[in-house]
């Protein structure tokens, strides 16, 4: 479980934070329910995820969408915290094999992604070179980024979301 949190007044998310934060007994009926759901929709021997909005107020849960695919921003963060690749998980189970995870044998015990974005179209006049994001990686062992706009062109002509213009992911390790 993955927790989210949006640009305030938005539904641009900010960041990812993983293991979740939320209480064990919310998270023990979003398991519960996501089981139930999953086994009903037939979904077996793959990834998934399922997107819930979670009320603290009223304490009700909600399904957001279910999506049949790996979520492939979260898969860093979990190689940082388990300390396997999901993509490698995924190859197993497609080759018939029914793979082992340790959970909590990564290099931390925590991972975030943060999402750099701007609200406002812009023009990109420079983007690190692999050099200078080396020189970061180095200084930070675990962190990963990802340039998600091109030298030379617009924001706004990279893939966005419709409110907001996503730039960059940083994933990173914390203990």
């Amino acid at each position: 479980i993955v927790d989210a949190y949006m640009y305030s007044g938005t539904m641009s998310f900010q960041r990812f934070e993983y293991p979740s934060s939320i209480a064990e007994a919310v998270q023990q009926r979003m398991k519960k329910i996501t089981k139930k759901v999953i086994h009903h929709a037939g979904l077996d021997n793959t990834f998934f995820n399922i997107e819930f909005m979670y009320d603290w107020q009223t304490d009700v849960l909600s399904i957001i969408e279910i999506n049949p695919r790996i979520a492939s921003q979260f898969a860093d963060l979990f190689e940082i915290v388990v300390g396997v690749n999901g993509y490698a998980l995924l190859t197993e189970i497609s080759l018939g094999s029914n793979p082992k995870v340790m959970l909590r044998s990564g290099d931390f015990k925590l991972a975030a992604s943060c999402v750099l974005r701007m609200f406002d179209d812009a023009f990109v006049e420079k983007v690190p070179t692999s050099q200078e994001i080396n020189a970061i990686v180095k200084r930070f062992p675990g962190v990963i980024i990802e340039i998600c706009c091109q030298q030379g062109k617009f924001l706004s002509q990279s893939l966005q979301d419709g409110q907001s213009f996503r730039y960059a992911l940083v994933h990173l390790g914390a203990e």
